[in-house]
C-alpha cells in the first residue's frame, strides 16, 4: 500500500534526522536557541506589562496627584519655597470648591526608626487624611482606620502596616500599645490587612499612618504637604478636575516662579499607558534582536537541505522515474525542512518554559506561555523551514530526471 505523500515526507524527514544526527542536531539546536530567546523575552515582557498595569491600578489609575515643582521651570525643584508651597488649605479647596471631586488626601511623609520597648524597625511615617485609605484601597485587619476626629484634634494615634506590625509586635496584639518615633509616643488604633505591593516603591505594609496635622506639628514642625491625591467622580470628569486644579494653583502661587507654574498634576492613568508602551517597545526590540538568531538558524536549515539534495540526487532520479512529479519532490524536501524547524521549535519551547520558571523566581512579575502562543511558535517554526527550505526543495524538484539517474 502506498503511503500518502505527506506521511511519506514526514517519514523521510525523521530518517534524515537519524541518518545525519550531528548535522541535523546542530541545525535543530540553532532553531531551538532562536525560539528559546524569542519566547522567553516575549513572555517576560508581556508579564512585565501586565505587572506594571496591575501596580498602577493598585495605586489608582483614576487618580490625579498634585506635586510641587514644574518641568516648565526645572529650577522650581530646587526652590524650597516652591517645594513647600502645597498646603492643607489647597487640599481643602480641592475637596470643597472644585466640582466632580470624590476624594482628596494630602500626604506628608517622614522616615526613621520606630521602636517598641527593645524592638526597633526602620519604616516610613505617613501623615495623611482619612480618605487616603479609600484612595489606596487599604482595609483594616484589626482595630480601626484614622477618622476626621483624629485629623481635627491632631491626635497621636497610628495605624500600622501588616509587615511593620509583625516586626514590632510579633504575635502580640498591638492595639492600644505605644510606638515611639522621634521621641513622640503614638497609640496604635489599627492594623492594616496584608497588601504585598512593594514593587513600585516601599509599599504600604511597612508604613505607619498618623493624622497629617500631627505629623506636621509634633513630628516635623512643618506647614506644607508633599503631595495631594485627588480622585474625580469618574474618568469623564478627570480632565476638567485637572484643569480646575491647575487654575487654582496658578492663580494662587504663580508669583513664586518666574515661569508662572509651580506644580505638576500627574494622571496615573497616563503613567500606566506610557509605562506599557515603553515596556512594549523594549520587549519587541529585544525580541527583534533575538530574532536574528532565527535567521541564522534558518540559514543553517538551508545549508543542511542543500547538502541533502546533493547527496540524494540518485534517489531523486529514481523517484521521478517511478512516477513522482516535481510537486511531490518539492513537498518532500519542504516537509523535511519544516520537520527540522518544528523539532527545533519544540526544544526551544521546552528551554523557554524552564527559563520562564526560573525567571519567575527572580522577578517580581510572572512570565507565562498560553496555548495560543505555543501553537503560534510551532507554526512559526514550520514557516521558517518552509521559507529557508524552499530554495533547496525547488532545486531538487527542477532537477532533470535523466541527469539525476546518471549522477554518480
Amino acid at each position: 500500500m502506498r503511503l500518502p505523500v505527506s506521511t511519506a515526507s514526514i517519514s523521510n524527514a525523521f530518517a534524515l534526522l537519524r541518518e545525519h544526527k550531528v548535522r541535523s542536531g546542530l541545525t535543530v539546536l540553532g532553531i531551538a536557541v532562536g525560539i528559546w530567546a524569542v519566547v522567553t523575552l516575549l513572555a517576560i515582557g508581556m508579564g512585565a506589562r501586565s505587572y506594571i498595569e496591575g501596580q498602577v491600578q493598585i495605586l489608582g489609575s483614576d487618580l490625579l496627584v498634585v506635586t510641587p515643582g514644574s518641568s516648565e521651570d526645572p529650577t522650581s525643584f530646587f526652590n524650597p519655597v516652591i517645594m513647600e508651597s502645597l498646603t492643607l488649605a489647597d487640599a481643602e479647596h480641592f475637596r470643597n470648591r472644585i466640582p466632580d471631586v470624590h476624594r482628596v488626601a494630602a500626604v506628608f511623609q517622614l522616615s526613621g526608626e520606630l521602636s517598641v520597648a527593645d524592638k526597633r524597625a526602620a519604616g516610613s511615617v505617613v501623615g495623611t487624611e482619612p480618605d487616603y485609605f479609600a484612595l489606596r484601597e487599604l482595609s483594616v485587619d484589626t482595630g480601626r482606620l484614622l477618622n476626621r476626629a483624629d485629623q481635627r484634634s491632631a491626635a497621636p494615634v497610628a495605624v500600622l502596616g501588616a509587615e511593620l506590625a509583625q516586626q514590632l509586635f510579633g504575635n502580640q496584639p498591638p492595639l492600644g500599645e505605644s510606638i515611639r518615633f522621634r521621641g513622640q509616643p503614638l497609640e496604635v488604633v489599627g492594623v492594616l490587612s496584608q497588601r504585598d505591593d512593594a514593587a513600585l516603591g516601599q509599599g504600604e505594609d511597612r508604613n505607619l499612618f498618623v493624622p497629617i496635622r500631627y505629623a506636621q506639628r509634633a513630628l516635623a514642625g512643618a506647614h506644607h504637604v508633599e503631595y495631594i491625591m485627588v480622585e474625580p467622580t469618574g474618568r469623564e470628569t478627570k480632565d476638567a478636575v485637572a484643569r480646575a486644579i491647575d487654575l487654582h494653583l496658578m492663580t494662587r502661587k504663580s508669583r513664586l516662579s518666574n515661569a508662572g507654574k509651580t506644580h505638576t498634576v500627574t494622571d496615573f492613568g497616563e503613567i500606566a499607558t506610557l509605562a506599557g508602551r515603553i515596556v512594549d517597545a523594549m520587549t519587541w526590540t529585544l525580541v527583534s534582536i533575538a530574532g536574528v538568531s532565527l535567521v541564522v538558524g534558518g540559514i543553517g536549515v538551508m545549508n543542511v537541505m542543500l547538502a541533502s539534495v546533493s547527496e540524494r540526487v540518485s534517489e531523486i532520479g529514481i523517484r521521478r522515474a517511478v512516477g513522482a512529479n516535481a510537486n511531490q519532490i518539492r513537498l518532500q524536501f519542504l516537509s523535511e525542512a519544516a520537520m527540522l524547524t518544528v523539532v527545533g521549535g519544540v526544544v526551544g519551547l521546552c528551554l523557554a518554559f524552564i527559563s520562564i520558571l526560573l525567571a519567575n523566581q527572580l522577578l517580581p512579575w510572572e512570565g507565562s506561555l498560553t496555548v495560543t502562543s505555543v501553537l503560534l511558535v510551532l507554526l512559526f517554526s514550520a514557516s521558517i523551514g518552509g521559507f529557508f527550505g524552499y530554495y533547496p526543495a525547488r532545486k531538487a524538484a527542477n532537477m532533470p530526471p535523466m541527469e539525476a539517474l546518471r549522477y554518480d
